[in-house]
């Protein structure tokens, strides 16, 4: 039930693993954010500015 991976807008945040500046912010409905890179598909709960690995 619901939009559990509901994109809503983009970061510009650098990937900690190929350092591309291509992700998509996921906002999940407990209000974590997940990044998720598009160029090599890694991805990483964020809070504002700080990446941490999942």
């Amino acid at each position: 039930m619901g939009n559990y991976g509901k994109l809503v807008g983009m970061t510009y945040q650098m990937c900690y693993r190929c350092k591309d500046k291509n992700q998509k912010t996921v906002y999940l409905r407990s209000g974590q954010r997940i990044a998720r890179c598009r160029n090599c598909g890694s991805s990483w709960k964020t809070n504002s500015l700080t990446k941490k690995r999942w």
